[in-house]
């Protein structure tokens, strides 16, 4: 049976973790409030109202605007990861001006946080903590001396990426998600070496991490997480840079030399 919490004098609970495990979540705090925000697939310059004020990631005169990739992880995430000795976590994608309002929509849906066979409810079981989601909020230092690409922008914690109008978010997210397929949890979970772990583990190998999607209180479908990356935001912020400059160039240099003035400068958190 799977316990996500082992009893205080259990082995499991005095064990000490591998280094490369512990304080990956000791980040969690809870996060200010901020209201719900409609992701749109349409580039920013299509999604304001005739009057409306411009957004700041919007800059009309120079033809771009900004997209901004960030990282969440969760309690619950952690809780069932640790004893399979894996570390992974969302990194999504929004155009909408604060990460902020993303996590607070992955804390309402209580996203990942249902463990069980996709077809059969009898074995769906919620994880503790399923709703305490929060992002992790990079610094400069974490680059570990690394320089920023151009178009490359780390504020309140996420990097903002400069596009072309003509690109949409969508596109952007579906590029990181191709970009970082090998590190899907998803996917190392359902493999051979994935499964083989789960059973050491005592836990189903044909279950799944999902995020159950209701309407109006009334349960609208249950959907595969498919988003959770084996990734280690503390130190590997400088391999994500460079995963994101290679998948993403060919959505961002479809005009050549449109991030060039920006090759001295890319601008750090503030």
């Amino acid at each position: 049976m799977f316990h996500p919490h082992p009893p205080s004098n259990s082995p499991a609970a005095t064990q000490a973790r591998p280094d490369d495990l512990q304080l990956e979540f000791d980040f969690m705090r809870p996060a200010p409030s901020h209201p719900a925000s409609a992701f749109s697939s349409q580039p920013p310059d299509r999604m304001p109202r005739l009057g409306a004020p411009a957004s700041r990631l919007v800059n009309r005169i120079a033809g771009t605007h900004r997209v901004i990739i960030y990282c969440a992880g969760s309690r619950a995430l952690e809780s069932f990861l640790r004893p399979l000795e894996l570390v992974a976590y969302k990194i999504g994608v929004t155009g909408a001006v604060s990460a902020q309002a993303r996590v607070e929509d992955l804390r309402r849906k209580c996203y990942a946080g249902l463990w069980g066979c996709p077809d059969d409810p009898e074995t769906h079981r919620v994880l503790p903590h399923a709703g305490e989601w929060s992002m992790w909020s990079w610094r400069p230092d974490q680059l570990r001396g690394a320089r920023l690409p151009a178009g490359f922008h780390l504020h309140q914690g996420a990097l903002e990426i400069e596009f072309p109008l003509s690109t949409t978010v969508q596109q952007v997210d579906d590029a990181v998600h191709r970009a970082f397929k090998g590190r899907s949890l998803g996917d190392y979970l359902a493999s051979p070496e994935g499964k083989a772990r789960l059973v050491q583990r005592g836990l189903d190998p044909d279950s799944r991490l999902m995020t159950r999607y209701t309407l109006m209180e009334v349960l609208d479908r249950i959907s595969v997480v498919d988003e959770l990356y084996r990734f280690k935001p503390r130190i590997e912020l400088p391999l994500l840079i460079r995963i994101l400059e290679a998948g993403l160039a060919p959505l961002r240099y479809s005009q050549p030399g449109r991030f060039e003035a920006n090759r001295q400068g890319p601008s750090h958190d503030r």
